[in-house]
């Protein structure tokens, strides 16, 4: 029992810590956090996101490096945002809007982040 406890805080570590910031909260509201988080593990190179999809949540970086980006007519690639271990990520015009994106979110390295999905949001919200 207490493997799993002790487990269980290590692999919240971060993203309890970055909540934390944002205010005073108890071990039971933070539970209702993270018991509504998704893990998902990107390969370096593998897109989280790319134009015409919808930004389904807002994601944690647990682990590695993402870059947010879109293309030139010409072609060139335009950096427009990095994140990086226990960074929050987004696009926010796809998330808050709900609309397709019009830009890329890339691994830049092996990566694990955790997903709160836009219906685990209001669901939080509504509690």
């Amino acid at each position: 029992m207490h493997s799993l406890f002790y487990f269980y805080n290590y692999m919240f570590s971060k993203i309890i810590s970055a909540i934390r910031k944002y205010g005073n909260f108890t071990d039971d509201e933070l539970s209702m956090v993270t018991g509504r988080l998704q893990l998902l593990n990107y390969e370096r190179n593998s897109n989280l996101l790319k134009p015409g999809q919808i930004c389904g949540g807002i994601y944690f970086v647990n682990s590695g490096a993402f870059r947010q980006y879109d293309v030139t007519e010409e072609g060139i690639d335009n950096t427009i945002n990095l994140f990086m271990d226990a960074d929050w990520m987004l696009e926010y015009k796809s998330f808050t809007l709900q609309k397709p994106s019009e830009i890329f979110i890339e691994a830049t390295e092996d990566s694990e982040v955790f997903l709160l999905t836009v219906h685990a949001l209001h669901e939080l919200i509504n509690i």
